[in-house]
């Protein structure tokens, strides 16, 4: 990764900096964490420059909420970026045995970063994702969270926001597992629990479609017949040419 980043940047300690801070929270880091924590890029607006080179270059992924004209947040988008940091970086003074790669593909942390990982491979194929749901109205595609200030509150994060020009939004969940997608009553609940505060936090009128983006698929249930009313995508989808 160190040699990566030296043959893109000067200073590419700073850059690694910046890359790791935001590799550390999946739902994204705000431009004003970085400011704080980000020691190698403070002062002299090398902050705002390091940010931009590394959007640029494809590593990071700015995003403001739907709704919204400012309050970015990034979140890390490079895929081998992703790999290195959770396998690699850490692990590189350790011998490992046959079957290491296999017991690790069997832990929490491989789904963990197989669902990251997944979720910048979607973020590369919008346009496949709105072909795939079959959407003749194109507008604005972002994400949306709303982050309470106080405990009491309910705070909800959408993965994709297409704001459509028929007067409709649809908003897409990403999941990625090695079968199909199944949707269980708890699930199901935080669901409905996400549009809700959508609606209610972003007073938006549209009508509103949820759609799911599953690697294999979306397994039939009484829940997602309920409740995904805006189509179902696959892996597949994501690299099918587009005519």
């Amino acid at each position: 990764m160190a040699r990566l980043f030296e043959s893109l940047f000067e200073n590419a300690d700073a850059y690694i900096e910046l890359v790791k801070l935001v590799a550390k929270r999946k739902e994204g880091v705000r431009r004003a964490e970085l400011k704080v924590d980000a020691i190698l890029s403070s002062g002299g607006g090398r902050l705002s420059k390091r940010l931009q080179d590394l959007k640029e270059a494809g590593f990071i992924g700015e995003n403001i909420s739907w709704g919204r004209s400012t309050g970015e947040y990034y979140k890390l988008t490079d895929e081998f970026c992703l790999f290195y940091l959770q396998w690699v970086g850490s692990q590189k003074q350790k011998k490992f045995t046959p079957d290491y790669w296999l017991n690790q593909s069997q832990r929490p942390s491989y789904y963990a970063w197989s669902g990251y990982a997944f979720e910048a491979v979607c973020m590369k194929h919008v346009d496949h994702i709105i072909h795939a749901l079959k959407i003749r109205a194109g507008g604005q595609v972002t994400a949306w969270r709303f982050i309470p200030r106080k405990k009491i509150a309910e705070g909800a994060q959408i993965d994709l926001v297409i704001d459509r020009s028929d007067n409709a939004i649809t908003v897409c969940e990403i999941k990625y597992t090695d079968q199909p997608y199944t949707i269980d009553k708890q699930y199901a609940k935080n669901l409905e629990k996400k549009i809700n505060v959508f609606r209610g936090k972003t007073g938006t009128n549209k009508q509103i479609f949820l759609a799911m983006i599953c690697a294999n698929g979306l397994k039939n249930s009484a829940y997602s017949e309920k409740l995904i009313n805006g189509g179902t995508v696959t892996l597949n989808d994501l690299f099918y040419q587009i005519s």
